[in-house]
């Protein structure tokens, strides 16, 4: 390999994983700020279907 070739090819190897460093974490940013509002719909869902559920379908832990 050209002498003159290294210091080219490790600094597109060095941008190349920062970039992929830096999607990785904005996708991730992006999922913990959707996560708490679909896990309050899933909850609001369930608590309806729950609530609302015919008398005596849920059994209580308290005799």
């Amino acid at each position: 390999m050209n002498r003159n070739l290294w210091l080219p090819a490790l600094c597109q190897g060095l941008f190349l994983t920062n970039n992929t460093g830096l999607t990785a974490i904005k996708r991730l940013v992006a999922l913990a700020s959707t996560l708490p509002c679909a896990l309050a719909v899933t909850q609001r869902n369930f608590w309806r279907k729950t609530c609302t559920a015919a008398p005596g379908t849920f059994k209580t832990a308290v005799p």
